[in-house]
């Protein structure tokens, strides 16, 4: 009953957001400023509420936008969205890689091509990321060049998906400016 109560008072997920970037900051000038621990501990109390309410505040504005906005399920408009927000993504990613050829392969990147074409997988990275992102192209393709354009259709697709979602539960207003942050 007394926690109900306390819970009632004070938001859980304010409270351990609180907590966990109070823990982050100390243990960050713990470690690049101040070893004084009383001084990080006075710190932490005079700062708790402050950081508390605020994160209270930005909380609550989000639950409000988010639970307020009304699901629109029409399938043709969400298409279309996700046609569109893919389409832009993959419009800059494809112009950067023509214009720029930034696709690079680095130490890691050879280790998991090593692991496509030999089949033996270890724990050097997940091998769901190894799957996806290195053997699914050079399966489909037979070519290693081929790997970086497949990587960035892959990111614009899961971009459009991404904006779509927006879109549909936020407004477009939220998923134009998350999308273009």
């Amino acid at each position: 009953i007394m926690f109900q109560k306390i819970a009632a008072k004070f938001n859980i997920n304010s409270l351990l957001l609180t907590f966990y970037l109070l823990f982050v900051w100390m243990t960050y000038i713990f470690c690049n400023f101040s070893q004084n621990i009383s001084r990080l501990l006075i710190c932490a109390i005079a700062s708790f509420f402050p950081i508390y309410f605020v994160i209270s505040y930005i909380l609550n504005q989000l639950q409000k936008a988010i639970f307020t906005v009304k699901n629109t399920n029409n399938t043709k408009r969400n298409l279309i969205t996700y046609g569109i927000f893919t389409s832009i993504a993959l419009f800059i990613t494809l112009f950067l890689y023509f214009g720029f050829r930034p696709g690079f392969f680095s130490v890691d990147s050879f280790s998991q091509i090593d692991q496509a074409f030999s089949g033996n997988y270890n724990d050097w990275h997940p091998v769901l990321h190894t799957l996806l992102f290195f053997t699914l192209p050079l399966k489909l393709s037979h070519s290693i060049p081929f790997i970086v354009p497949f990587q960035l259709i892959l990111f614009s697709l899961v971009m459009g998906y991404m904006g779509m979602i927006l879109c549909k539960y936020a407004g477009i207003k939220y998923a134009i400016g998350a999308y273009a942050y």
